[in-house]
């Protein structure tokens, strides 16, 4: 699913440049973001979001909703105007962050230098925030570098999450790391909740419409 509605569109193209390898899906536009009563979408809040003012300010967006409900596509389109913007910004699933990051655990040299390459992005994309348990380590880095990117005015985080931004606590795992990763992140976030049935299972998004063939004539 390269865009949420079936069919190209002129503004597909102006998504056609280098983030092409910056994101999971380097064709969404927020131009074709489906607007389907069921899913709730607050439109004013996504156009804002698409001017980017929020990443000059380092505030931060948070996206939740059920599996297929197009959270991971959405970011990406935010993501993509960002780049199209001039902005820098960079996606992770939030464990490859994690395992990325503690390979420099073990040399202060490589460990500031990994600080630096992600500081140089003005946008970071976590993916699937809360999906597995952290271990105490994962934690502490998790902290730093939300705390390496909020602090000094900041870089802006867009994380995605099927749990609501009311329990990320609970997936952190540690009272004290939940509370100061949170505090860091979410009060300068805005938040978007993505509601109706997967997007997969829609027939604008590709899925088939008489996929058992009753309509098909012998």
């Amino acid at each position: 699913m390269s865009h949420e509605r079936s069919g190209s569109t002129a503004n597909e193209k102006g998504c056609d440049t280098d983030q092409k390898s910056a994101c999971v899906y380097p064709d969404a536009c927020i131009e074709n973001t489906l607007y389907a009563p069921d899913r709730k979408l607050n439109r004013g809040l996504i156009e804002r979001l698409a001017c980017c003012d929020w990443i000059r300010h380092g505030e931060h967006c948070a996206i939740t909703g059920a599996t297929g409900s197009g959270k991971t596509w959405l970011a990406s389109a935010l993501m993509n105007a960002a780049i199209r913007a001039g902005f820098r910004a960079k996606y992770y699933r939030v464990n490859d962050l994690l395992l990325e990051y503690v390979e420099s655990a073990s040399n202060t040299t490589l460990r500031t230098s990994k600080k630096k390459q992600l500081n140089r992005y003005h946008l970071l994309m976590i993916d699937e925030f809360g999906l597995g348990s952290l271990t105490a380590n994962q934690r502490a880095d998790l902290l730093e570098i939300i705390n390496e990117r909020t602090r000094e005015g900041g870089k802006s985080v867009i994380v995605t999450s099927v749990f609501p931004v009311d329990v990320w606590a609970s997936c952190i795992g540690d009272v004290s790391s939940g509370d100061s990763i949170l505090d860091r992140l979410i009060y300068r976030a805005w938040r978007l909740n993505l509601e109706g049935p997967s997007m997969r299972s829609r027939t604008e998004c590709g899925a088939l419409e008489d996929p058992y063939g009753k309509k098909l004539k012998p």
